[in-house]
């Protein structure tokens, strides 16, 4: 038997599962008992006869080797071995049997003074050659996908590296706008295929891409002189690749109206960004402290392309809603909510409750 608490090292092992194999072999290595589940897994390894009685070093695989060291040592062992094109999960527990100088009867009378042999091992043996399989296919595909998002990003960069190109050759004032903005839009999308290059996960921490959109904005659309600070609040929010990328967009276009028109000339003043994951849905603020939104002001009539994109984005794609009301004590406040969808698909959270 074992000893109850005799083997700390037994918590360390993986849980015994009900598809593995048992085996159980004596101080010579001799096999005593071998459950079906093993002799099936054997069977794929080339060994079909009967394997009672006979001994592990007859075998042309690591259980001589891993018993032999389980024993010295007197701990078990769990290893991870290729044979034959199959991958075991073997794990190695010595065991004992109980002796004193009454014999059988101490075991009932005084068991306390009875003193442990070792008498064997247990061998169990599970085959986690599909589940290896499938974990490589996953690890290449992963491999592929990020290669791809990384193709994706490079390629936008070099498009708005022409459109800036074009953008300063024009000596219209007007093209050359209408192309920074383009220039800023490309640049945002290719923002969330970054991350997406450089990670196996397929969701996005809209954080810190809303980090490096501000970064970007400081870089291309903030001029170095205009007094204008630009805060990042909340917390993480993870969102799955396609609505991360319609966010994206959204926080670039909130944060382009707002340096456009919230504040006159020099003014100095605050944009901030608030990210917030309501379980749900998810909340995006841009508020500002600038000038506020004129008397008769509609976002669909009058407002700017940046403003109908956001409005387009957040109810079409995000199946959200977007609202642009004053801020109390000047300036404005441009707010987007929408549901988180499902990894990989378009359903809400909670579809299907």
């Amino acid at each position: 038997g074992v000893a109850q608490g005799a083997y700390p090292a037994l918590d360390e092992l993986s849980p015994f599962g009900e598809h593995d194999g048992v085996i159980a072999v004596d101080l010579d290595g001799r096999i005593r008992y071998m459950s079906g589940i093993a002799t099936n897994l054997y069977r794929k390894l080339g060994y079909m006869g009967d394997m009672i009685g006979r001994t592990i070093s007859e075998l042309e695989t690591s259980d001589a080797g891993l018993v032999a060291e389980a024993l010295g040592e007197r701990r078990p062992l769990e290893r991870e071995v290729t044979e034959r094109g199959r991958v075991h999960i073997k794990k190695v527990i010595p065991f004992y049997e109980w002796t004193g100088p009454w014999g059988a009867l101490q075991r009932w009378l005084a068991p306390h003074r009875m003193e442990p042999r070792l008498a064997g091992a247990l061998l169990l043996v599970h085959d986690c050659t599909e589940a290896r399989l499938k974990e490589r296919q996953l690890r290449v595909k992963s491999a592929m996908i990020q290669e791809v998002h990384h193709r994706v990003k490079n390629s936008l960069q070099n498009i708005a590296s022409l459109l800036r190109m074009q953008a300063r050759r024009s000596t219209s004032d007007q093209v050359r706008a209408a192309l920074e903005e383009a220039v800023n839009r490309i640049l945002t999308v290719a923002v969330v295929h970054e991350f997406l290059a450089h990670q196996e996960a397929s969701v996005v921490d809209m954080r810190e891409v809303a980090q490096r959109i501000i970064r970007q904005a400081r870089e291309v659309m903030l001029a170095p002189e205009r007094p204008i600070h630009l805060r990042l609040e909340g917390e993480a929010v993870y969102l799955p690749t396609q609505q991360a990328t319609s966010c994206s967009l959204v926080i670039n276009e909130l944060l382009q109206n707002a340096l456009d028109h919230a504040f006159d000339g020099d003014r100095p003043g605050t944009i901030c960004v608030r990210l917030e994951d309501l379980g749900d849905r998810v909340s995006v603020v841009v508020e500002d402290d600038g000038r506020g939104l004129p008397e008769d002001f509609q976002v669909g009539r009058g407002g700017s392309l940046g403003l109908q994109i956001v409005e387009t984005l957040v109810t079409e794609d995000l199946k959200g809603t977007f609202e642009l009301r004053r801020r109390a004590g000047g300036g404005a406040i441009a707010a987007a909510t929408f549901p988180k969808t499902q990894v990989g698909g378009e359903k809400p959270w909670n579809a299907g409750e």
